[in-house]
């Protein structure tokens, strides 16, 4: 399932076996506010898939059927973040 969060606009794939998301915000390792439009690479079951974080760093990943997904997140001026193989519990 992907969706876009701010128009309620919903895309929908049926499988037998039900999914998870992932979300949270983007901070600044130095002062904790959120960073915007912050890009996410994301490998879910070896399908690639790009997002961004919103205006105030949330970015939600739905659909998540693996038990692990990897993530890069970059964004111009910051370090890059590689997560591979983020296990769900």
């Amino acid at each position: 399932m992907s969706s876009d969060r701010q128009t309620g606009l919903w895309v929908m794939n049926l499988r037998l076996k039900s999914g998870g998301s992932f979300s949270g915000i983007v901070l600044n390792k130095i002062d904790d506010k959120p960073i915007a439009n912050a890009e996410f690479e994301v490998m879910i079951n070896g399908k690639k898939s790009n997002i961004k974080s919103d205006a105030q760093g949330k970015y939600y990943i739905g659909g998540v059927d693996d038990d692990s997904i990897s993530f890069i997140t970059t964004k111009l001026g910051y370090n890059k973040f590689v997560y591979n193989d983020f296990q769900f519990k």
